[in-house]
């Protein structure tokens, strides 16, 4: 069966909020949970980055994009920063610190 005109072939599946939550340990309230569920907007990543398998998560794909948006346009492919995957790293053993305590800068 063929798909409905403008639609896609395949949708993306984009992993829950819940999932996102709970593969980053996330404690609940903590600075972490709030950047993840901040970082939600799909729309502006590549659909072959739902199950591409690199190591950034999605939502700190988002919050990178938002913080570089001429950078990194929405939808299209791009080549993440390597240092992307530290910062990552960092969050998550961090749950609790903010941007300014890492360095990073902006908050959202």
């Amino acid at each position: 069966m063929t798909p409905p005109p403008g639609t896609s072939k395949s949708t993306p599946k984009w992993p829950t909020v819940r999932k996102q939550l709970s593969d980053a340990h996330a404690p609940a309230g903590s600075h972490l949970a709030r950047v993840i569920r901040q970082n939600q907007d799909f729309e502006l990543l590549h659909p072959s980055e739902a199950e591409d398998g690199m190591p950034y998560p999605h939502w700190l794909r988002v919050k990178w994009r938002k913080a570089h948006p001429d950078e990194y346009p929405p939808g299209q492919r791009v080549a993440y920063p390597m240092m992307l995957e530290r910062a990552g790293e960092w969050l998550i053993r961090h749950p609790d610190a903010t941007e300014e305590e890492s360095g990073g800068g902006r908050s959202e």
